[in-house]
């Protein structure tokens, strides 16, 4: 399993490419990459979190954290693909085949009384000497409405490439009022970086821990 972190924002008029790029991995990928919209200058920004990853452009990504790339590749004049030399497909497909020393999975996550509790386990597949860890947890909802509106420079074109952002589809316009965001970074915890995880000096393949965290909802 893998991230993508994607630099949006309602006032980043090419940005509804990079809602069709992450539609274009779930059905890909599935449950494989986990989505992230980390939104910038606009009402639904986390500024812990925007601030740290720095993106050059909008929209624009990581996977996990290790290079920017992007959502799509204009591959001939008009012709754009959500595959190309520095898309996210391409890092994700990279990152997919490295055989991982271990994995962490999420077991239990629940919110009482404005308190995330969260537990996982991090198994280790393969020998590891001297390990370190940090772990981060982001917050993330779908089906976002705010008081905002997202621009849109789809709207006056055709290309069915640009989906129902295109003209005279069901969010073919200049200013999309009412439109639901989706993956929506709400907060990460406990930082940036993550919290450290307490490992043996030697761990060897088929150790198990679990790890826990509590953190308030401000």
């Amino acid at each position: 399993m893998l991230s993508v972190e994607e630099g949006t924002g309602t006032w980043c008029g090419w940005c509804p490419l990079g809602i069709l790029a992450f539609e274009h991995i779930e059905e890909v990928y599935g449950d494989q990459v986990i989505k992230i919209a980390v939104h910038n200058d606009d009402i639904f920004t986390v500024d812990e979190y925007d601030s740290h990853l720095h993106f050059p452009a909008f929209p624009c990504g990581t996977v996990n954290r290790i290079t920017y790339s992007y959502p799509y590749e204009l591959v001939g004049e008009t012709t754009y693909s959500f595959d190309g030399q520095y898309t996210w497909t391409r890092y994700i497909d990279e990152e997919l085949a490295v055989i991982r020393t271990s994995e962490i999975r999420l077991a239990t996550a629940t919110i009482k009384d404005d308190v995330l509790e969260v537990s996982g386990k991090l198994r280790f597949a393969l020998d590891a000497d001297n390990p370190t860890y940090n772990i981060a947890y982001v917050l993330t909802e779908n089906h976002v409405e705010g008081k905002a509106y997202q621009i849109n420079y789809l709207a006056d074109a055709t290309n069915p490439f640009f989906g129902r952002f295109a003209y005279g589809q069901q969010y073919g316009q200049s200013r999309i009022v009412g439109m639901p965001f989706e993956e929506v970074a709400r907060g990460i915890y406990p930082a940036y970086r993550g919290g450290s995880i307490r490992l043996p000096k030697t761990v060897k393949a088929g150790y198990e821990t679990t790890v826990n965290g509590s953190y308030s909802l401000d």
